[in-house]
């Protein structure tokens, strides 16, 4: 085998099998991978091409070089310079985005509009982008709570709830100018307050303590409710009558984006039976299956209020969910 000149070099192969291959045939044994890491890619190439690795070698100055050789075509001296895989065969979209994991329950769901193909010849990226416009139009929507409206927070995570209310506080708080309190509901299973309590007096938020069927109804006017995850049928129907004499008519499920899809319909069917009707998601930007979440609201009544990208409770939350759902989805967020 005839050596490429010494240097650093780039290339993009679809597996670690092939990035070997590109090693030991065209760089020779003396070469030594500085980097391997996964390409960001837009969901097109990503169900066009599938996922890509983007490697980084180095030829050492002291191995074997042939001048003059038919890899300087191909390989630049001293540059990272691309070797470029064979180019993907034409795949058929719908069969492509089940492997990208859209169900076929949503490629029906599509499919099934009047005049609206998974395929229509406008290109691989139109096509996807088009695709998840029609998803857009399955999703739930409502107007958003105005500034300061009574809403409930539940999930059968301490730490995502408390996460996602305290986002909502500071969101209503100083983005959105309005005057809350929170309501912390004690029941039967605990609902731990204490980090919600130092949060609400460093932004100067009043908290109050509830107990269901214990205590007179609480001035429902700029509540934020803190519910605990019920489970017997005594202390939903408290909380659920507490909800509803106090006109709390938005009651959000707080997820984590990394749940499987199953874990995330269990526990709206357990939320259903408080009424809940949003959805915040917690570590939107560590979820791996974007295509789960258009399932979850195509097929399910609830209405997203908010998707929470970073840990900070002080976050400013993006009140268009759908619209960063669809970025994700297209790699463009």
């Amino acid at each position: 085998m005839i050596s490429p000149p010494p240097g650093t070099y780039r290339f993009v192969v679809r597996s670690v099998k092939e990035a070997v291959s590109v090693l030991e045939n065209r760089l020779g044994p003396d070469a030594k991978v500085l980097s391997v890491r996964q390409q960001q890619q837009p969901l097109w190439k990503r169900v066009l091409e599938g996922a890509r690795l983007e490697v980084i070698a180095e030829l050492p100055r002291d191995s074997l070089v042939h001048s003059g050789s038919a890899y300087g075509e191909v390989l630049a001296k001293s540059v990272v310079t691309p070797v470029v895989s064979e180019g993907a065969a034409a795949v058929d979209l719908r069969s492509a985005l089940g492997k990208a994991g859209f169900s076929e329950r949503l490629l029906q769901l599509v499919q099934a509009r009047d005049g609206v193909g998974l395929s229509a010849g406008r290109g691989l990226s139109a096509d996807v982008e088009a695709f998840v416009i029609e998803l857009c139009r399955h999703v739930k929507v409502r107007p958003l709570p105005s500034a300061g409206a009574p809403i409930a927070f539940l999930s059968d995570c301490h730490s995502d709830k408390n996460l996602a209310l305290c986002q909502w506080l500071s969101c209503e708080v100083f983005a959105r100018g309005s005057c809350c309190r929170v309501c912390h509901v004690e029941s039967g299973r605990p609902n731990p307050f204490l980090e919600l309590e130092v949060f609400c007096q460093a932004i100067g938020v009043e908290m109050t303590h509830f107990i269901p069927g214990k205590q007179p109804f609480v001035n429902p006017k700029g509540l934020c409710w803190d519910l605990p995850w019920a489970t017997g049928d005594a202390e939903i129907g408290e909380i659920a009558e507490a909800l509803d004499k106090n006109d709390v008519s938005t009651r959000v499920l707080v997820q984590n984006a990394s749940y499987e899809l199953d874990c995330i319909r269990a526990n709206y069917r357990r939320a259903q039976r408080l009424g809940a009707t949003h959805l915040v998601l917690t570590h939107f930007d560590q979820m791996r299956n974007v295509a789960k979440i258009w399932d979850l609201l195509t097929e399910t009544e609830l209405v997203p209020l908010f998707f929470s990208a970073n840990d900070s409770l002080l976050s400013t939350v993006r009140l268009d969910p759908l619209k960063q759902l669809s970025g994700r989805t297209l790699g463009v967020a």
